[in-house]
């Protein structure tokens, strides 16, 4: 099968579930960097697809995100890359997104209506604070030398996501059904997204049938890495309340818990 963004679909040894996890990579990430996750799930039993983002990379901002078809902003690139993704594969799926991606698939899904779409896990978003979260990714991770350098980044990289980014996610998450299934994971030491800019992002969506896992020494999406005696059984047991078994499938998956990687 080719996909775009040099995707790959990853199958399970043992395929128990019969959607597909379609994996949404952070900013400046690869699809290699979502391998222990794709792992993760593939060992609970669902096939899934991992695949990389155009336009992820420092270089690749500095060109202008603009066409007729998607508007400004390289989050409606990305919602469109992640639907021909979603598209290019029959029966439900589930997404698994990553810090500010995660507004990207949020309007990936609005745009199908959730029509394919059981449940979304988000690891470190989305979030509200662009500019504040910026910041800190400019000033804690880059290698941006100087402040007046680190203060155009992070303004230009509000400009380049998406003029109308908060008033947008909220929009997204309005047209969502009710009980909507979200798992959303939570750092509570991210150096870069405070887990209350994550809770602005959800806390006027009712409609959701929202869990959380909290990490109250996690950072930025390294709960799995850190913590998997937490992180493992709390995405398997979500996985397995949202998913449809197949009708032949007996007995039941093994509880992850806290293996080694």
């Amino acid at each position: 099968m080719n996909l775009i963004g040099q995707g790959e679909y990853l199958k399970a040894q043992k395929k128990r579930f019969e959607e597909i996890i379609v994996f949404v990579p952070f900013y400046f990430g690869h699809k290699e960097n979502m391998k222990r996750h794709a792992a993760l799930v593939n060992e609970i039993g669902f096939d899934c697809v991992i695949f990389n983002l155009t336009m992820n990379t420092f270089k690749a901002g500095l060109q202008f995100p603009f066409n007729l078809r998607n508007g400004w902003g390289i989050k409606h690139l990305w919602a469109q890359e992640i639907t021909k993704i979603l598209d290019a594969f029959s029966g439900n799926k589930i997404i698994y997104s990553f810090s500010n991606p995660t507004s990207a698939a949020l309007e990936a899904i609005e745009l199908r209506q959730a029509k394919d779409i059981k449940a979304l896990i988000c690891d470190g978003g989305p979030f509200y604070d662009l500019l504040s979260c910026n910041w800190n990714f400019f000033t804690k991770e880059s290698q941006i030398p100087t402040l007046p350098a680190k203060l155009f980044a992070s303004f230009y990289g509000r400009i380049i996501w998406s003029i109308h980014h908060e008033r947008e996610l909220a929009k997204s998450f309005d047209s969502f059904p009710e009980k909507f299934p979200v798992l959303s994971i939570r750092g509570w030491q991210d150096p870069l997204v405070p887990p209350t800019s994550i809770e602005k992002a959800f806390k006027k969506h009712p409609q959701l049938d929202l869990e959380i896992l909290n990490l109250p020494q996690g950072g930025h999406m390294d709960g799995l890495k850190k913590f998997p005696e937490v992180y493992k059984p709390k995405v398997q047991n979500f996985l397995e309340s949202v998913a449809k078994k197949f009708a032949a499938q007996v007995g039941e998956p093994e509880p992850l818990g806290g293996m080694d990687e």
